[in-house]
């Protein structure tokens, strides 16, 4: 049973629920889609874009570790190696990504499967956790 602010209820059928899209539910649904692209995955967030607490905090800062240790597998944080190198004058593994990049990512890559069918992805919404 997923909840948005105005209350409505809706009963949907999936193979895998993730409730939070933030990193590690993201990094999940990304490894599951790569090694079974034919389930069904529904995401819910209370948040009104993926990218879990990046959406609240962090307003002035960028990642402590390097941006190629940072998000999913199958789409790099830190973007086109030569565009760092050329555009941005860093080398890949000293990109710092800020918080306006990673929402920025984030929301590309649930965009992304969204437009493939393979997520249906319910923003501002909360799962009923005392309904099972």
């Amino acid at each position: 049973m997923a909840r948005n602010n105005q209350d409505e209820d809706a009963m949907l059928s999936c193979d895998y629920l993730v409730v939070g899209a933030g990193q590690a539910g993201l990094a999940f649904v990304d490894t599951l889609l790569m090694q079974a692209p034919h389930v069904k995955v529904i995401i819910v967030d209370k948040h009104e874009a993926p990218g879990g607490h990046w959406n609240d905090a962090y307003d002035h800062v960028r990642l402590h570790q390097p941006s190629v240790l940072y998000g999913v597998e199958s789409k790099q944080l830190e973007g086109n190696w030569l565009w760092c190198l050329l555009a941005k004058r860093t080398l890949p593994w000293q990109h710092r990504a800020t918080k306006k990049e990673i929402l920025e990512y984030f929301g590309d890559l649930v965009n992304k499967w969204v437009a493939k069918g393979q997520v249906r992805y319910f923003p501002k919404h909360v799962f009923d956790f005392d309904l099972f």
